[in-house]
C-alpha cells in the first residue's frame, strides 16, 4: 500500500521543505519526507509553527488539512459578503456547495457572527430599508423574501414591524399607482381596475389594502 498521501500514512512524517508557490507568495508547499504533500495558506503555516525538520503525526497532518479547509473557507466568506451584506443561511448555502465540511461551516460562520460580520438581525434591517427605498413592497413580499433568506421569524416579525411603524399600507400601495397612473387612464374601467389590483399583488400587499387603494385611485381618475 502507498504512504505517500497525507491522509495514508501512521507513523510521522518530517517536512523536509517548505517553499512558497510560484505566482503566490501566500501560499506554501508542504513537502513530507521529500515529496509535496499538500499546499497551505502562508498564514495557516505560521499559526501552526510548521516549519523545516518538524515532524507530523498523521493526526497533527489533520490539524494542518483542517486548518488550511477552514482558511479557505473563511476566506471566501469574506469575499461573498463583502460584494453586499448576507444571511447566516445564505453564508452557509454557498460554502455547502463549495464542498466544506459541517465542522468547518460551523466554526466559519461561528467566527462571523462573533466578530458581527454575519448578524441576521441587521441583514433583515438593511434588506427591508433597501427595497423601500429603491422599490416599495408590502407586508406579505417583503415577510416572503426575508424567509427565503432563511431569516428566523421572530426577526422577520420585527422587522416587518419596524419598517410599516407609521407607515400607511393603503396610503403607499396608492402612491404607487399613482406613480403610474398613466399606463391606466387609457384603459377602459375593469381593465384599469385589474391591472392596478395585480400589479399591487404582486407587490405584496394585502387584498383588503389592494382594494382600497385601487378604489381611491379610480376615485381620482376619469374613468366612466
Amino acid at each position: 500500500m502507498r504512504t505517500d498521501g497525507p491522509m495514508s500514512f501512521a507513523k510521522k512524517r518530517k517536512i523536509t521543505k517548505i517553499a512558497a508557490q510560484k505566482g503566490n507568495s501566500r501560499r506554501m508547499s508542504i513537502y513530507l519526507d521529500d515529496r509535496f504533500a499538500l499546499g497551505v495558506d502562508a498564514q495557516v503555516a505560521e499559526e501552526l509553527g510548521l516549519r523545516q525538520g518538524l515532524e507530523l503525526s498523521q493526526a497533527e497532518l489533520q490539524k494542518v488539512i483542517l486548518a488550511e479547509e477552514t482558511s479557505k473557507a473563511k476566506s471566501f466568506a469574506l469575499d461573498f459578503i463583502g460584494y453586499r451584506a448576507r444571511s447566516v443561511w445564505e453564508v452557509d448555502q454557498r460554502l455547502t456547495k463549495r464542498g466544506h465540511s459541517r465542522k468547518v461551516i460551523d466554526e466559519v460562520i461561528g467566527e462571523l457572527r462573533r466578530s458581527g460580520l454575519l448578524d441576521d438581525a441587521h441583514f433583515a434591517a438593511q434588506w427591508a430599508k433597501g427595497r423601500m427605498a429603491t422599490k416599495p413592497l408590502g407586508e406579505r413580499l417583503l415577510r416572503h423574501e426575508l424567509k427565503t433568506k432563511g431569516i428566523s421569524d421572530e426577526i422577520v416579525e420585527k422587522t416587518i414591524a419596524a419598517t410599516f411603524d407609521g407607515i400607511s399600507q393603503r396610503n403607499l400601495a396608492a402612491e404607487l399607482l399613482r406613480l403610474r397612473r398613466t399606463r391606466y387612464l387609457s384603459l377602459d374601467w375593469a381593465k384599469a381596475r385589474r391591472r392596478m389590483s395585480d400589479f399591487l399583488l404582486r407587490r405584496g400587499f394585502s387584498r383588503d389594502v389592494v382594494w382600497e387603494a385601487v378604489a381611491q385611485v379610480m376615485s381620482e381618475g376619469n374613468w366612466d
